[in-house]
């Protein structure tokens, strides 16, 4: 294996640290992707993988970063998410202190030092960690980010040890004591915050102290008299800021009431539109205008595929992937598939009607579960089902955002108008309990 640096500068730092540079290059001349999986692609791309780690992520794309013949590194995007192909490189020991990128084709991309997104200067990304990261995050389009090589320049040798710090909140809940139980954790979504949510006891008094490689150090806030007191019992989320913040009540921390969030609703149109990704909670309304249905024994423990358009007549299409049961929750079969034409359909409806589960074409349905692009087909599949049913020409409920939400774990309904949670609760169509 030849290795790919070019020594340029020989120069001893602190200890006994030499900046070199190294290119991140593919020259096979064969069109294949990089390999997912924790495998490092070092080797591939022309460095040292005893000193460099290179890993491949699809993020929400279908194939991992692309290698092609004519020898560039190909990023590709997820147009719907942002949540486009990921290439993360590492290093043993050192630090790698800049990347020049020889861009081929650009598109929307981030690059990060470590969880830390940073921008271009003079040239160069200033790295300053043991990791960078490259993301293509376009979004609306199916635009690559091609790359013909990443130079980077790093520091090897003796590395002095980084002091672990670590924050705890501490309080009378736990005898004020360290307790990996109430560690903080890194925000990902503010830098330099940290959150976490707990579960606190009414009178329960904190605040957050900082550890040292373990060892105790400051409090925040010092002092005596200016604990935290939590007022109710409940789930909190706790935020806290090592250098302050002058808008919370004791300038460091504060401690918030976790509230479930609302299940986003949307009609077709709008979810399509939306840009989802893949996996995130949903509710979806529309229109029947298809159904097939799936199961060996269907009209007793049958699924259905049922696909929805929007009422008002908006381009585009749902399928609602494997949604209804006839009978609680055996169903998930791999047989093939019955239009609405066959016997078997018609056996099934009967039985359906029979038991006061009706849904037919032409019904508006809601749908609680995870959305999922599969090729080009907008779908709820995962833990899919029909939250609510109305025949055509019925009302609307006046509160039907709450009653769906309230429902997402709904087994069957009687007659599109009558359903059921999981605790056994009867609603109408207005929402009010029935029993």
């Amino acid at each position: 294996m030849r290795k790919i640096f070019s020594l340029i500068a020989a120069v001893l730092f602190a200890g006994s640290m030499m900046a070199d540079e190294a290119v991140l290059q593919y020259t096979g001349g064969v069109t294949t992707n990089l390999v997912g999986e924790g495998v490092n692609n070092a080797a591939t791309l022309g460095l040292d993988e005893d000193l460099f780690t290179v890993l491949a992520d699809k993020g929400s794309n279908q194939n991992f970063p692309g290698l092609n013949q004519a020898n560039d590194i190909r990023l590709y995007a997820d147009k719907n998410s942002g949540n486009g192909n990921i290439i993360t490189v590492s290093i043993a020991s050192g630090t790698i202190t800049s990347i020049v990128l020889d861009i081929k084709q650009t598109a929307t991309f981030v690059v990060k030092a470590g969880e830390t997104a940073v921008t271009e200067a003079g040239g160069a990304y200033a790295i300053n960690a043991a990791s960078f990261s490259i993301q293509n995050t376009t979004t609306g389009a199916t635009t690559q980010l091609r790359l013909n090589k990443i130079t980077i320049t790093y520091e090897t040798g003796e590395v002095p040890p980084t002091p672990v710090v670590e924050y705890y909140v501490v309080g009378s809940m736990n005898n004020w004591a360290l307790d990996a139980a109430y560690k903080l954790a890194a925000n990902p979504a503010v830098s330099g915050e940290y959150m976490k949510r707990f579960t606190f006891a009414a009178n329960d008094e904190l605040k957050v102290r900082k550890a040292i490689d373990g060892v105790l150090d400051a409090w925040y806030p010092e002092g005596m008299g200016n604990n935290w007191v939590i007022t109710a019992d409940g789930d909190y989320d706790v935020y806290f800021r090592p250098e302050g913040n002058t808008e919370w009540a004791n300038n460091y921390f504060y401690v918030a009431p976790y509230v479930a969030p609302a299940i986003p609703q949307y009609d077709v149109a709008e979810a399509i539109a939306a840009g989802l990704t893949d996996g995130t909670e949903i509710e979806v309304r529309g229109v029947i205008t298809k159904m097939e249905a799936k199961g060996k024994n269907f009209a007793q423990y049958g699924s259905v595929n049922v696909y929805v358009a929007d009422a008002n007549g908006a381009a585009g299409e749902f399928e609602f992937y494997n949604c209804y049961s006839m009978q609680a929750d055996t169903f998930k079969t791999t047989v093939p598939a019955y239009d609405a034409t066959s016997t078997a359909w018609t056996q099934f409806t009967e039985v359906a009607d029979a038991k006061g589960y009706t849904l037919h074409v032409g019904d508006t349905v809601i749908a609680h579960g995870n959305y999922k692009l599969y090729n080009s087909t907008h779908e709820l599949n995962t833990g899919c089902y029909i939250v609510y049913a109305k025949a055509p020409g019925a009302a609307y409920p006046t509160n039907i955002e709450n009653a769906a939400t309230e429902q997402k774990t709904i087994k069957f309904f009687e007659n599109g108008q009558l359903f059921i949670n999981k605790n056994g609760v009867i609603y109408n169509a207005q929402g009010a309990v029935v029993r």
